[in-house]
C-alpha cells in the first residue's frame, strides 16, 4: 500500500478521528454510566466511518476502495444506532430506552450493513462506482441506489427526532446544562447539514467529514470543560430540581456554574446568576469559604435561616473542578430548638425554684441533677450531692426499703412511701418519696424522684390525732351521760305515768273534769318525754357502737298490720285516709322486727304528723331477688328543696312557719337513716312543697338467718 501525501481534507479528516476516539476513550472509562455508552457507540460509528474515508483515500487499488464503502456504512449504522438513544438518555426520558427500544433502534443499522455488505450482488444501496480528486487524492464515491433513499429518510427521521429532543433540553435547561445540551445539539446537527449539502449537490464533494470534526471537538470540550458525564442531566432533573434544599454548584474561583430552583426561590433572584460570585449573593458564605469549616455553619438569607453543606467536586476523585453548597432550611428546626430550650429554661427554673425536693439518678443509682430544695431537705449543697447514691442519706434501718423501692422502679413501677433522709448534721427528717422510673430505648437508665418534707405534716396529724381522741373521749363521756341521765329521767317518769294511769282508771277515786283534764296532760307530756328519752338512748347506743340488731324470722304483712293499727289513733280527726299494701312475700324474712317496726313507725308518724288533709299510704313490695323496699307516701306540707341535704341529721328540722307547729326533736328521721344503714340498706328521699313527700327504704333480702348478730362493729 502506498501512502499518498496528506493534504487538508486528510488533515481535518485525522483531526475528527482524533477528537471521536478521544471522546470514545472517554465514555470505555465510565460505562457504568448508560449515557456514557451511548455517546461512546455513536462517536464508535462515527470514527469508523471517518477511518473508512482515510482508507479510501489512502489505498490505490480500486477494489480495496470499494470495500472501504462497507466499513463507511458500518460506521453510520452505529452512529444511527447511538444517536436517538443518547438523545433520549440526555433528555431523561430513560423508561424510553429499555431493551425493547434498543432491540428496535437496531432494525435498520443492521439491515444497511447486511445490504452495504452484499450490494455487489444486487446494487440496490448504490448502483455503481464513480470517482473524484481531490487534490492529488483520488477517492471512489458510490452511486446512489433506490434502497439509498430509503436510508437517507430514515437518517434523517432519527436526526429530526434527537434534534427535538436536544431543543426540548436547551429550552428547560439553565447554567452549565444549557452548555452541555448546545454542545450536543451543534455535534449532532453539524455532520448531517454537511451530508444534505453534499446530497443536493451544493457541494462537490462529502463535507460530512468536516461536520464530524466539529462533532468531535463540540464533545470533546463537552466532556472535558462542562463535564458531561459527570453532571447528568438526567441525575439533575431526577434529584437536583425537585429537592427543596438548594443546590449551588460552583466552579474554583468560586464562580456560579448552576443552580437548582430552590437556591433560586431562597436568593430570590431576578436575572440569571451564572458567572456571579457567590458572595454577591450570599457574603456570609465568604468566611466559611475561606476558614474551610468542615461542620454545617448557619446564615441567615432574608427572613430564615439556612444550613450550609460544603462538598468539594472533584473530576475522577482527583481533580478539585469546583465546590457544591447545598442550603437546607432550617428556620422552623431552629424555632423548634429555641422552643424546647426556652421549656428546658423553665423547667429548670421550676425545678430550682419548687419547695419539694427534686432528684434524678442514672442507672447506677447516682445523683445526676438535684434541686436547692433537696439540698436544703438534706442540709448539703447540690454539687455535695451530685455523683453520691440515696444510700449515703438513708438510715440504716431504713435501706431494706430503699432497696425494694429501686428495685419496683427497675421493674418499671412508680414507687411511694414514706422514708427517713439522714440529714448533714445528724438529725432525721421523715419524707414521702415517690419515684418514677427512666427508661432509654426500652432499657433503664434510672429515675426522677421527689422528696417532700412531712415535718409539719407529721406534727399536725399528730395535732390531729390528739385532738381525735380528745373528742372520742368526750363523745364517749357524752354517750355514758347521756345514757346515765336517760335511765335516771326514765325511772321516776315511769312512776309518774304509772300513777297518773291509776287516777284516770278511778283506782284511787273518781276525778273531776279539771282533775281529769290535767291528768289526761301529765301522761300525754309523760309519753312524749319518754320518747325523747328513748331516741336519745338509741342514739347513744347507735355512736358508742352498743346496738345490736336482732336476727329473728318475721312477716313483712304482718309487720305492716301492726304499724297500721299502732298509728291509726295518730290520725285524730284529720280528714286523712290511711292505706297500706304489701305484695310479693311468700315466705319469712330474715331480721329485727322490732327496729324495722320503729323505722316505720318513725316515718308513718312524721307523715301523719305533717299531713292535714289526704292520704297517707305505705307500701311494701320485694321489686326483685335481691332485696325488699318500704315506701311511705303523703300527701302533706312537703320538705323544701334546700333542707333535703340535712334531713337525716341529727337535732336538725325545717325551719318554717308549717314545721314549727308541731312538736320533734329533730331525732327521729337520723334514727332511722342510721339504723337502716346497720341493717345495710339506705334511704331516700324526694319531696316537693305542698305536693307531700315519699321516703324509700331499701334493704337486702335476707332469707337465711345470721349466725351472728349485726351491730355497729360488725356491721
Amino acid at each position: 500500500m502506498q501512502l499518498l501525501l496528506p493534504n487538508v481534507y486528510s488533515l481535518l479528516l485525522m483531526l475528527a478521528l482524533v477528537s471521536c476516539l478521544f471522546v470514545v476513550w472517554m465514555a470505555y472509562r465510565r460505562t457504568q454510566r448508560p449515557i456514557a455508552r451511548r455517546l461512546g457507540t455513536m462517536l464508535l460509528g462515527a470514527a469508523i466511518s471517518i477511518f473508512g474515508i482515510l482508507i479510501n483515500q489512502t489505498v490505490p487499488e480500486f477494489d480495496q476502495k470499494r470495500l472501504t464503502l462497507v466499513v463507511i456504512y458500518l460506521g453510520l449504522a452505529l452512529l444511527l444506532w447511538g444517536l436517538p438513544l443518547f438523545a433520549l438518555e440526555y433528555a431523561g426520558m430513560v423508561d424510553r430506552t429499555g431493551r425493547r427500544i434498543r432491540v428496535f433502534m437496531a432494525i435498520e443499522p443492521v439491515l444497511l450493513v447486511l445490504v452495504a455488505a452484499t450490494n455487489d450482488w444486487h446494487y440496490l444501496l448504490w448502483s455503481g462506482y464513480d470517482t473524484i480528486q481531490i487534490g492529488t487524492i483520488v477517492q471512489v464515491r458510490a452511486l446512489f441506489g433506490p434502497l439509498f433513499w430509503v436510508h437517507a429518510v430514515y437518517a434523517y427521521l432519527v436526526l429530526l427526532f434527537s434534534t427535538g429532543l436536544f431543543l426540548r433540553v436547551l429550552v428547560q435547561a439553565r447554567g452549565n446544562r444549557r452548555i452541555q445540551s448546545a454542545l450536543a445539539l451543534v455535534g449532532t446537527v453539524m455532520p448531517w447539514a454537511a451530508n444534505l449539502a453534499y446530497l443536493v449537490d451544493w457541494t462537490p464533494i462529502d463535507l460530512t467529514s468536516i461536520g464530524i470534526v466539529i462533532t468531535g471537538l463540540a464533545y470533546s470540550v463537552g466532556v472535558v470543560r462542562y463535564h458531561l458525564f459527570d453532571l447528568t442531566p438526567i441525575a439533575r432533573d431526577a434529584v437536583i430540581d425537585v429537592m427543596d434544599d438548594g443546590v449551588v454548584i460552583l466552579d474554583n474561583e468560586h464562580r456560579i456554574v448552576d443552580l437548582n430552583q430552590a437556591a433560586r426561590s431562597i436568593l430570590r433572584l431576578v436575572k440569571e446568576p451564572v458567572g456571579i460570585p457567590v458572595t454577591d449573593l450570599i457574603p456570609q458564605l465568604d468566611p466559611i469559604r475561606d476558614s474551610g469549616h468542615e461542620d454545617h455553619p448557619i446564615v441567615q438569607i432574608h427572613e430564615k435561616v439556612y444550613e450550609v453543606h460544603l462538598s468539594p467536586l472533584r473530576y475522577a476523585n482527583r481533580w478539585a473542578i469546583g465546590q457544591l453548597i447545598i442550603l437546607r432550611d432550617v428556620t422552623l428546626a431552629q424555632q423548634a430548638q429555641a422552643a424546647i430550650q426556652a421549656e428546658r429554661d423553665f423547667a429548670l427554673q421550676v425545678m430550682n425554684n419548687m419547695g419539694q425536693g427534686l432528684s434524678v439518678t442514672d442507672k447506677d443509682l447516682r445523683f445526676i441533677y438535684v434541686n436547692p430544695a433537696y439540698g436544703r431537705i438534706t442540709g448539703f449543697s447540690p454539687q455535695e450531692i451530685v455523683g453520691r447514691t440515696p444510700y449515703d442519706f438513708t438510715p440504716e434501718e431504713d435501706l431494706e426499703s430503699l432497696r425494694i423501692s429501686i428495685e419496683r422502679r427497675r421493674a418499671g413501677e412508680t414507687s411511694s412511701s414514706e422514708g427517713r433522709i439522714k440529714r448533714a448534721d445528724g438529725s432525721i427528717m421523715e419524707t414521702l418519696i415517690t419515684g418514677v422510673p427512666r427508661f432509654k430505648n426500652g432499657v433503664y437508665d434510672g429515675a426522677i424522684a421527689v422528696i417532700t418534707d412531712l415535718t409539719s405534716q407529721k406534727q399536725h396529724e399528730d395535732e390531729l390525732r390528739q385532738a381525735r381522741d380528745e373528742a372520742m373521749q368526750a363523745s364517749n363521756m357524752k354517750s355514758v351521760f347521756l345514757a346515765t341521765m336517760s335511765h335516771e329521767l326514765r325511772t321516776p317518769l315511769t312512776a309518774i305515768m304509772g300513777y297518773a294511769e291509776l287516777q284516770l282508771a278511778g283506782i284511787t277515786g273518781p276525778l273531776n273534769s279539771e282533775q281529769q283534764e290535767y291528768t289526761d296532760r301529765i301522761l300525754a307530756n309523760s309519753k312524749h318525754l319518754l320518747t325523747i328519752i328513748n331516741q336519745v338512748l338509741d342514739i347513744s347506743k347507735i355512736e358508742a357502737g352498743k346496738l345490736e340488731l336482732a336476727n329473728v324470722a318475721f312477716k313483712p304483712c304482718l309487720l305492716l298490720d301492726e304499724v297500721l293499727r299502732q298509728t291509726a289513733s295518730l290520725i285524730g280527726e284529720k280528714p286523712i285516709e290511711l292505706q297500706g299494701e304489701c305484695v310479693g312475700f311468700s315466705e319469712e324474712l330474715y331480721g329485727d322486727p322490732d327496729r324495722l317496726r320503729q323505722v316505720l313507725l318513725n316515718l308513718v308518724s312524721n307523715a301523719i304528723k305533717f299531713t292535714n288533709t289526704g292520704c297517707v299510704r305505705i307500701h311494701i313490695s320485694k321489686p326483685d331477688e335481691h332485696g325488699w323496699q318500704m315506701i311511705v307516701q303523703d300527701s302533706g306540707i312537703g320538705i323544701p328543696a334546700e333542707s333535703l341535704d340535712f334531713i337525716f341529721d341529727e337535732f336538725r328540722q325545717v325551719n318554717t312557719a308549717a314545721t314549727r307547729q308541731h312538736e320533734g326533736t329533730g331525732l327521729g328521721l337520723a334514727i332511722v337513716r342510721k339504723l337502716v344503714r346497720l341493717m345495710g340498706g339506705e334511704v331516700r328521699v324526694t319531696s316537693e312543697v305542698d305536693h307531700g313527700s315519699t321516703f324509700t327504704v331499701s334493704l337486702p333480702l335476707k332469707l337465711k338467718p345470721l349466725e351472728v348478730p349485726v351491730s355497729m362493729h360488725s356491721g
